[in-house]
Parts: C-alpha cells; structure tokens; sequence
C-alpha cells in the first residue's frame, strides 16, 4: 500500500507542502547547530576530555564569526536576496528588487560585519557617555541600523504605494517576519550586551538571541517556498490573514 502524505491535506493545504517540507528540513539543521553549540560551551566551560577531539573548534558555536551555523545562515539570506531577484522578473515589477537588495545587505552584513564597522566610524563622532554600560560603538552600530532601517522603510512606504496586491501581501508578511528578526538581532542582542550573566545563562540569551534569528531565518526561505508554489493564494490576502483566518475557522 502506497502512503501519500498529501492525502492528509485538503485540496488547499496542498501547496503548502513546499513550504513545511522546507521549513522543517531547516529548522531541523538549525536544531542541529543548536545542540552542537551546546555541547561545544559545555567542552569549553569544563573541559570534557571525551569531547576534546571533536568539539575542541569554536566554530561549532552559533554566535561565533565565521562559524558553520553562520554560514549555514548566509545561505538563507543569499537564497531569499536571489528568489526576490527572480521575482522581480517574472513578475516584471522593480519593487521586488527592495526586498532583495536588504537580504543582499544582511548576507554582506553577515560576512563583513557592515553594521560594526559603521558603527566603530559613527562612534568616532559620538560625544557622550552610553547608558546602561554599553559601550559607544555599541551606540553606533544601533544608530547605524535604525538609519538604514529608516531608508529601507520609506522605500518600501513608497513602493507599497504603487505596487499590486501580490507585492503588499508578500510585503505585510516580510515586515512581520523582519520585525521578529529584528527583536532577537536587536532587541535581545542589546539586552545580552547589557547584563553580564554567568554561562549558563549567558548560554540562554546566545540561543534566544543567534537561534531565534537561525529561525525566523529559516521561517522566511520557507515562506519563499510557499510564495513560488502558489502565487494565486498570495496575490488574495497575505499568508498572516490566512493564518489567522485559519485559526480562527471563521471569515474576517
């Protein structure tokens, strides 16, 4: 007897199936680095010797530079900048190209650290003392990033404006997920920088704030996925209404 896993769907579940097949294949290699890193911190905090011939490199760890779960995040970020390039055409509308080029700057935040060199420059020319025991580059790398968040809104403003229906529902949905993203890169990032914790709960605050972003990173190349495989469902309302139209099981 053949299992067809479609058939635990209704008709219009099917297409998202790309998308859940997606988001649970990510959110799973993003358990996975989670997991690692835990057991790398708990090697470098006590110094288990039976883990010593594996996990004695730092870049198990998901907060460290250049590390494998890092570069496993600029793979979202390059694929989702690239699927907005081909949107962009096959829909022969611009405005998608907005949407590209901020994950182009998040893959090149990523990998050269824009924010923080901006922000070491920006705290050159700050003349005062940070509150709560943050440091003055710290400031500017917030100051940078609340600037060129500024610019990348009133770009979309204007293009929400004049776009179809299909561009602002895909629009409302990235805000949402951007504006979670930028709660754990932000938010979470400035409060661990703030409090000084002991390891275990300095290990907490790393999860909630790198694991958060490893997520709603995965979450997004997900939502490209359902984006592509049913363009008819997206240009009627975005994927949050239907969520909640769903949850709810009443119209709204």
């Amino acid at each position: 007897m053949n299992f067809d896993i479609r058939k635990i769907y209704d008709e219009n579940a099917i297409i998202y199936l790309p998308a859940i097949y997606a988001f649970m294949t990510f959110i799973f290699i993003d358990c996975v680095f989670i997991i690692l890193h835990i057991i790398s911190v708990q090697y470098f905090s006590h110094g288990l010797p039976s883990l010593s011939l594996f996990f004695s490199n730092h870049k198990f760890q998901i907060d460290v530079e250049g590390g494998y779960a890092e570069f496993f995040q600029y793979m979202k970020w390059a694929f989702v900048s690239i699927a907005f390039l081909y949107m962009s055409y096959f829909r022969k509308s611009y405005l998608y190209l907005l949407w590209s080029f901020l994950f182009l700057y998040l893959f090149c935040d990523d990998i050269i650290g824009m924010h923080e060199h901006a922000g070491k420059l920006l705290s050159e020319h700050i003349n005062f003392d940070p509150w709560f025991e943050l440091k003055i580059q710290d400031v500017g790398e917030l100051f940078f990033s609340l600037i060129l968040g500024f610019l990348f809104f009133i770009g979309f403003v204007w293009g929400y404006r004049k776009a179809e229906y299909h561009f602002k529902n895909v629009t409302i949905d990235m805000f949402l997920l951007v504006g979670v993203l930028g709660f754990f890169g932000v938010f979470i990032d400035t409060l661990h920088m703030i409090a000084h914790f002991a390891w275990k709960i300095n290990l907490i605050f790393t999860i909630g704030e790198d694991g958060g972003e490893m997520f709603i990173g995965s979450f997004m190349v997900a939502y490209i996925f359902f984006v592509t495989y049913s363009p008819k469902s997206i240009d009627q309302s975005c994927l949050a209404l239907q969520a909640l139209k769903y949850f709810l099981k009443r119209k709204i």
